[in-house]
């Protein structure tokens, strides 16, 4: 809970009641990231996989860590995945190759299970290291399961130090190498900042099968036990690689103690707090991590939708196929005049396609405008300070049964009944910009596709890609606002700004409750709810805002770049040859 002189809105409890709340430390670094970019790409994978074109199967990137023993590696793991007991103690390390599946439950009770020969063995999260090392002795390899809430949908690999150079650690090097070389790995490469990392054998077999570290990232570990003078070192060393800085748990340190300590250590310290935000700490990590996941997927898409143009033209009779081939090339150019459109871009584009492109801009603009003037309406609502006393007195009168202190209570509901007003603002944005897209594809179609039966055919094919692109933002935009619910945690350093500006007026405000019911001592309470509600509703509006809207620029992209297309060819082939069977 925030104190009357400081600023704290990630130790906050739970909303009453606490039935389903995740801690801050149940949610991973992965999770923002992957939801934003990862699950956009995933789904149009399914989609396109869904219109039973395409028969091979899709390999979804995964993460394998390597390294030297004891360098830290399942710590690097388990900071991505959120805390899911990989690390219990220094003394347990890891003997076999383990697979981690992570799937996301949010909402439902954790489970943690490991595949063995004799079937799944369930387990507790606080046992999972002390399982992992016993179910390791006398077998190849293990798998563990992890079904919990605040995770992506993931595989991991973690597998032993690297170390031995007899016939054991052959073995070991030629199952690394197997992973490692596939094309949908991304491999963290983990080295402690006490070793040189030039001579790791991790590093050069990295180098080996990735020699340009387009999917590899140097992860340096143990970055606060090491004289400043050797980390200044470090750090020039390794400037020509793909890097990221981490703190590792120390002894029974929690998830969330793990990363405020991470926090605080690359903000102060001499060294760290000199180096790039991006190459330094466990969300920076997860960050380039997903950046790769997309890279991968994308290239997946792109083969897929060149599966899909051979089957099409493999399916359609050769008298059709000049007519399929002509379409391709005039969908190409409607692509580019709607990436021109949508985007801004400069172009050749003729008159009317310029006037096209600004009447995107300004109605896609009015939205944003219309979108910030209402959420901004939220912040300045008259009856907030009747409200905050109603909220307040609801508390006193519940108190016996509360599991939140009454501050708490007032905060969350207050909090509750500004995402119910916000969202559907939020969800009409989407529909107003789907509506824009809409009128741009309609435009560029007409221009480009001449035939009134094709140009009916790719219309409608569009109107469903969009229909379904504007369901899949609103199911996002749900899912992020119930996390807001939630999770209550920002590292906004806007939020201290907008505490302390708040807290400087403090006299003016206490005296505008004089006028109240409230005793003195109540008076200070309703400072202090006013003070976090005002100060954290400030940050939540402002992530939701700019959330919906990236969200809806990247869900463009996808469909004009990938979707669209590939949805007007399959429904045009559909009807030819429908008509044809007809």
């Amino acid at each position: 809970m925030a104190s009357s002189s400081t600023a704290s809105i990630s130790q906050t409890a739970p909303l009453d009641p606490p039935t389903n709340a995740q801690p801050l430390a149940e949610h991973s670094p992965l999770l923002a990231s992957y939801n934003q970019w990862i699950r956009t790409l995933i789904d149009t994978i399914d989609r396109l996989r869904n219109m039973r074109i395409v028969t091979r199967p899709i390999q979804l990137p995964k993460i394998v860590v390597v390294g030297a023993p004891s360098s830290g590696k399942s710590s690097v793991l388990d900071s991505l995945a959120g805390g899911i007991g990989l690390l219990r103690s220094e003394a347990i390390s890891t003997r076999v190759p383990v697979f981690i599946n992570l799937e996301n439950r949010r909402g439902l009770e954790s489970k943690f299970s490991l595949l063995v020969e004799e079937g799944a063995v369930l387990t507790k999260e606080e046992d999972v290291t002390e399982m992992i090392f016993l179910a390791g002795l006398g077998i190849e390899e293990l798998s563990l399961v992890v079904k919990k809430a605040g995770v992506p949908d993931l595989t991991m690999v973690d597998f032993p130090g690297i170390s031995e150079d007899g016939v054991d650690g052959e073995r070991l090097r030629n199952k690394i190498m197997e992973h490692i070389s596939q094309e949908e790995s991304i491999i963290l490469c983990v080295v402690s900042a006490n070793d040189d990392f030039l001579t790791s054998k991790a590093f050069r077999m990295c180098r080996d099968v990735d020699p340009g570290m387009k999917r590899s990232i140097l992860v340096v570990t143990k970055v606060d036990v090491i004289p400043d003078d050797l980390l200044v070192k470090l750090i020039t060393d390794i400037d020509g690689s793909p890097y990221v800085l981490v703190r590792n748990r120390l002894g029974d340190e929690s998830y969330a103690e793990c990363r405020d300590q991470e926090r605080m250590l690359l903000r102060t310290h001499r060294v760290l707090s000199t180096v790039h935000k991006f190459k330094k700490g466990i969300r920076c990590l997860a960050q380039n991590v997903v950046r790769i996941q997309g890279a991968i997927i994308s290239k997946s898409i792109e083969k897929i939708l060149n599966q899909i143009n051979e089957a099409i033209s493999l399916n359609m009779p050769t008298s059709n196929r000049p007519l399929q081939t002509g379409l391709k090339q005039l969908l190409g150019l409607a692509k580019e005049s709607l990436i021109d459109i949508i985007s801004g871009r400069e172009s050749d584009g003729s008159q009317d396609e310029n006037k096209a492109k600004a009447r995107f801009a300004e109605m896609t603009d009015q939205c944003k405008d219309e979108l910030r003037s209402k959420c901004e309406q939220i912040d300045v609502e008259q009856d907030f300070l009747e409200e905050m006393i109603k909220m307040l007195s609801e508390a006193e009168a519940k108190k016996a049964s509360l599991k939140v202190s009454g501050v708490d209570y007032a905060f969350f509901k207050i909090l509750d009944k500004k995402l119910d007003k916000i969202f559907p603002l939020l969800v009409d944005f989407v529909s107003k910009y789907c509506h824009c897209v809409t009128d741009a594809v309609k435009y560029v179609l007409m221009m480009h596709i001449a035939d009134p039966e094709l140009q009916s055919a790719a219309m409608k094919a569009a109107e469903n890609t969009i229909a379904r692109m504007k369901e899949q933002s609103v199911a996002r935009l749900r899912e992020a606002v119930e996390i807001e619910r939630t999770v209550h945690i920002t590292l906004n350093d806007a939020y201290q700004e907008i505490w302390d500006d708040f807290s400087e007026g403090k006299t003016v405000f206490l005296q505008t409750l004089k006028d109240t019911t409230l005793f003195s001592d109540e008076a200070e309470l309703a400072f202090d709810l006013a003070r976090r509600v005002i100060s954290y509703w400030a940050i939540v509006r402002g992530r939701l805002v700019d959330n919906v809207a990236v969200n809806m620029v990247s869900a463009v992209k996808k469909l004009v770049v990938w979707e669209m297309e590939c949805e007007i060819l399959n429904k045009v082939s559909t009807e030819i040859n429908a008509n044809l069977s007809g």
